[in-house]
Parts: C-alpha cells; sequence; structure tokens
C-alpha cells in the first residue's frame, strides 16, 4: 500500500486492494508548520528539497499547495513557470503512474528566496484559513485507484495551463483554483474538494480553448 501524506511512497494500491488509503492532515496544522519552516529559514534561501525535507516528507499534496499559491496571489518570481510549474506536472505524473509523489531530482535543486518564502506562507495563511473548514472526509470512492490517478492527471493538467506563457486574464487563477482543492482534497480525504478540483481543471481549460478560438477569430477579420 502506498501513503499518500507522506513516507517514501505516496499513491497506488498493491494488488487487489480496493482503494488506496491516505492520512489526514488538518490544513490548520499545515499551515503553522509552513510558518514555523519559514521563521526557521530566517533570511537564507531554501531549496525544495530543504522544503520536502522540512514538511517531513508528508506528502506531495502540500508541496501542490505551496507551490500553486503564488499564480493565485501575484508573486513576483523569475520565470515563475518553470521553477513552479514542472515540479507540480511532474508530481502529478507520478501520482496518476502510481509512484511515489516525492519530488523529482531537477525540482529539488530549485531554490525559493526568503522573500518568497515569506511571501507564500502568507498567501497560503490568507487563501486557505477562511475556508479550512470547508474541507472534511467524505467521497471516499475518490481515494479509490482509478479516480486517484485521475486526480494525478488533473493535477499534471491543470500545472500545464499554468506554464503556458499567455497574457489571458483568469487564465492562471483557475487552474490555480483547482490545484488548491485537489491538494486539499488530498490532505483532508476529501473527494468532494477533489471533484471541485477536477471542475476547476477542465474549466481552465475550456476557458483557454474559448478565449484562443476567439483572438485568432478576431485576428483573422483584422488582416483578411
Amino acid at each position: 500500500m502506498y501513503d499518500a501524506g507522506g513516507g517514501d511512497r505516496v499513491t497506488g494500491p498493491e494488488p487487489g486492494e480496493p482503494k488506496v488509503h491516505t492520512p489526514q492532515v488538518p490544513l490548520e496544522s499545515v499551515l503553522d508548520d509552513i510558518d514555523e519552516i519559514v521563521a526557521r529559514a530566517g533570511d537564507a534561501p531554501m531549496s525544495l528539497a530543504e522544503l520536502e525535507t522540512a514538511l517531513r516528507g508528508r506528502g506531495a499534496a502540500i508541496l501542490i499547495l505551496v507551490l500553486s499559491i503564488p499564480f493565485i496571489i501575484p508573486i513576483p518570481i523569475p520565470f515563475l513557470a518553470l521553477a513552479f510549474c514542472m515540479p507540480m506536472m511532474a508530481m502529478g505524473l507520478r501520482i496518476a503512474w502510481a509512484r511515489d509523489g516525492r519530488l523529482p531530482d531537477f525540482a529539488r535543486r530549485r531554490s525559493l528566496r526568503p522573500e518568497t518564502l515569506r511571501a507564500i506562507a502568507k498567501g497560503l495563511r490568507r487563501v486557505l484559513r477562511p475556508i479550512a473548514w470547508l474541507f472534511r472526509p467524505r467521497f471516499e470512492a475518490m481515494f479509490w485507484p482509478l479516480p486517484w490517478r485521475l486526480t494525478g492527471v488533473s493535477i499534471c493538467l491543470g500545472a500545464l495551463v499554468l506554464s503556458l506563457p499567455l497574457p489571458i486574464p483568469l487564465a492562471n487563477l483557475i487552474p490555480a483554483i483547482g490545484l488548491i482543492h485537489l491538494a486539499a482534497g488530498l490532505l483532508q480525504r476529501d473527494g468532494a474538494a477533489i471533484c471541485v478540483g477536477h471542475i476547476f481543471t477542465i474549466g481552465g481549460w475550456v476557458y483557454l480553448i474559448l478565449v484562443w478560438n476567439k483572438a485568432m477569430e478576431l485576428l483573422w477579420r483584422i488582416f483578411t
């Protein structure tokens, strides 16, 4: 059996098991731990590997929360898509393939500046504390093997939208909200939140395609 909340193996069932078991991690506890990590880091940069270790290996979901916040609350980070989206895509793929959800080596070497860490911690508090009470264990069917793998696919697709350098209003916000719901749903064993995350991920792609088609139609009219 794999442990979605942490440890060495994070996703996927052993053959013959009916569902994937994941421990519930209270969001308030996660936020307090992140605040403590940022305070301990002081003015020194922190690599994603160090952040993963400081979170006591409790799984990809917490890291996805951390990495998706800058797309909801604008935080100036150079090469944001490269630094944040690629690790989320990699973790999503590993979940979809029933592999462990740890960061791949190329992502573990990336560092966050202290001001970025503080801004992310502040953003997490602003976004999650008011709504933490909404998340609770329910809809256990979303933690069966196939829905679990689909959650990994959704994480990957949401991060892929975020990685596209398109100047389209709301293009980042919609999939970022989806990723936060997916990650919080995994932490809280909240199948309803995971369903909402899937809806926002699909909505992000639909919105992007519709806006792109309208833009192409407009350009066609202008230049023909």
